[in-house]
């Protein structure tokens, strides 16, 4: 079961849950693949992706896993299964990369650009206006 606060995503191919997180080393050759996080999550958002996308960040992320399927295999398994099917747990894993897995929900909510509770935050508190 992936920790939502390690950043900690599963993909399920072939009815095998496989769990990732993301490292420098995934993030750093996603980027060199794929031009940068934020360009391939913003095409994966607004549905114009390929299917060598899909395959290829999860050949990445899958990358020393004990079991893995191998590329060939992966690719057919995903072809078969639906690329769509994998949008969901790709975006997550792309959006943890952005955030060093700080995405997790955390209880009361988060204004500020760093995780809950940790220092650095940039939440203010509201101004009382005058009445």
């Amino acid at each position: 079961m992936p920790n939502p606060y390690r950043g900690e995503v599963t993909f399920t191919i072939d009815g095998e849950d496989y769990t990732v997180r993301p490292t420098f080393q995934i993030i750093a050759e996603i980027e060199s693949q794929y031009g940068g996080i934020m360009p391939l999550a913003k095409r994966i958002a607004s549905g114009d992706f390929t299917i060598t996308e899909i395959v290829g960040v999860i050949l990445i992320a899958l990358k020393g896993q004990k079991g893995a399927p191998k590329p060939q295999e992966l690719q057919e398994l995903i072809f078969e299964e639906g690329a769509t099917n994998f949008l969901v747990p790709i975006s997550t894993f792309l959006a943890n990369a952005l955030t060093s897995g700080n995405a997790a929900p955390k209880a009361g909510g988060n204004s500020g650009g760093k995780a809950a509770g940790k220092p650095g935050g940039n939440a203010k508190p509201a101004k009382e206006e005058a009445a």
